[in-house]
């Protein structure tokens, strides 16, 4: 029995040293596009979901105005469950390194002080990352519409690993002249087998 305990107690030990401790990851980022630009550090620690960061930490500027920290979780915008949840996603959550959630941070203080909330809208075949600020408070007052400015570019980079998080690529142009000769060459055999089916 005492063997038993023994032998448990050392396999509890080996499982312990065995799992890898929990970490947080530097990360760096960038963007601009609409009239905003921005870079910084962040740092995020893995959650229990495979692939998803929460964000803990974060500084740099936004249009020059020093970022003074990130906000609480559904903080901003004020839409109840549309709010911020500061998560990141590796590898890509449909396509975006966001949710439709996104993360919150505030620039500046007192009265000068402004929020922003960047999230990632998934599309087909690409999604956007978005900016809200609330510099530009909904001019009904409805905290559901807020102006939403799409960034050209978006990027963030691992800094522990170097692997970097990019922008979605922008979509291809569609060949039209293309599609248009499909369309006819599919019409022109639904013809012919109508013409073949009728002529006997």
């Amino acid at each position: 029995m005492k063997r038993c305990l023994l032998a448990l107690c050392g396999i509890s030990v080996a499982a312990l040293l065995a799992c890898p401790a929990a970490y947080a990851d530097n990360f760096s980022f960038n963007f601009s596009g609409s009239g905003f630009t921005g870079s910084g550090t962040f740092t995020a620690s893995a959650t229990g979901t495979s692939g998803q960061y929460l964000m803990s930490g974060i500084s740099g500027t936004t249009n020059g105005v020093g970022i003074t920290g990130l906000l609480g979780t559904f903080s901003f915008p004020p839409i109840g469950d549309l709010a911020n949840d500061n998560d990141l996603y590796y590898p890509l959550f449909e396509g975006g390194a966001l949710d439709a959630y996104g993360f919150s941070y505030q620039t500046g203080s007192g009265a000068s002080a402004t929020d922003y909330n960047i999230y990632y809208i998934a599309g087909v075949p690409n999604g956007t990352y978005d900016l809200i600020s609330s510099a530009d408070p909904p001019s009904d007052g409805n905290p559901n519409d807020y102006p939403t400015y799409t960034l050209d570019s978006f990027t963030i980079t691992d800094t522990t690993t170097g692997t970097t998080i990019t922008t979605p690529p922008s979509v291809a142009a569609t060949p039209e002249p293309g599609s248009l000769v499909l369309l006819a060459t599919g019409v022109l055999g639904m013809a012919g087998v109508l013409r073949r089916r009728f002529a006997v």
